[in-house]
């Protein structure tokens, strides 16, 4: 999921978000950038918070942030990326329905993970349109899909509470409190707290937050098209009215889904604080 949603969630869970929450709570999709593998950025967040309750107490904070956030089994990207939870109940449900042996959108490498998660499901049926808004090639288009949908979640998020963006911009602004959170990221992902620093400050770059709107998330997709695969021909337009009717059709998704993720990641922040 994007910013805001992971926001929503620990909101949700906590009642107020912390600095260090929301530096934790990017701190999964940050760690590629830092050098660190995207899969231990997103699977190794249980074992960070144990640490982090071991080594580093005044940062459990930063911990939270980052296990709600993540693919650990109950946390946000694992419905959201990993695992279909079948058990949610909600109008307009996305089903899996893919032909995966016949989409050219995924690799027959991909076909034994499939269904995915919830983003991965509900981005099926606009995958053709994606392929056409991005141009990108077919082998990206099924990952891309999911990202339009995380991407309609945004735009939902920042419509339900716009005080989130700003939260996030302010404590991206903090210098003080990242290379903070950057030294004991550091310590135990074995990585560099200057990397991780550099990354921290690209946040109002690389992410949609002072202005949340369908354009301004096409115009960040669009940058990172040309700085990610060297593809500048994208049709930023198309690519916001999509976004646009996307954020429509999952209207009535949102909140029973940020509640259903917000309900499993609590249960597993809770059994981790007790353990």
């Amino acid at each position: 999921m994007f910013p805001l949603v992971h926001y929503a969630v620990n909101k949700k869970i906590y009642g107020q978000v912390s600095p260090l929450m929301i530096i934790g709570g990017l701190w999964p999709d940050m760690a590629v950038g830092a050098k660190v593998q995207r899969e231990d950025g997103h699977t190794k967040c249980k074992e960070f918070f144990t640490w982090c309750k071991e080594n580093a107490p005044d940062y459990l904070d930063l911990a939270r942030g980052a296990l709600s956030h993540s693919s650990e089994p109950g946390c946000v990207d694992y419905f959201a990326d990993e695992y279909y939870p079948e058990d949610l109940v909600c109008e307009a449900k996305p089903q899996p329905g893919l032909d995966i042996m016949h989409s050219r959108f995924i690799a027959e490498k991909y076909c034994s993970e499939y269904p995915k998660g919830w983003c991965f499901v509900g981005g099926e049926k606009y995958l053709e349109e994606v392929s056409a808004a991005t141009g990108l090639p077919d082998g990206l288009i099924w990952w891309k899909g999911h990202n339009f949908v995380e991407m309609g979640y945004e735009l939902l998020a920042d419509e339900q509470d716009p005080s989130m963006k700003e939260h996030i911009l302010e404590t991206s602004h903090d210098k003080q409190q990242i290379a903070q959170a950057a030294e004991v990221l550091a310590a135990f992902y074995n990585a560099s707290a200057e990397r991780i620093k550099l990354i921290y400050s690209r946040i109002p770059i690389l992410f949609a937050l002072k202005e949340v709107n369908a354009q301004t998330l096409a115009i960040k997709q669009r940058r990172l098209f040309i700085i990610r695969f060297n593809h500048g021909t994208a049709n930023q337009a198309a690519m916001a009215e999509l976004i646009n009717r996307i954020r429509e059709d999952l209207r009535p998704t949102y909140l029973p889904l940020l509640n259903y993720m917000a309900a499993h990641a609590a249960q597993v922040l809770s059994n981790m604080e007790h353990r």
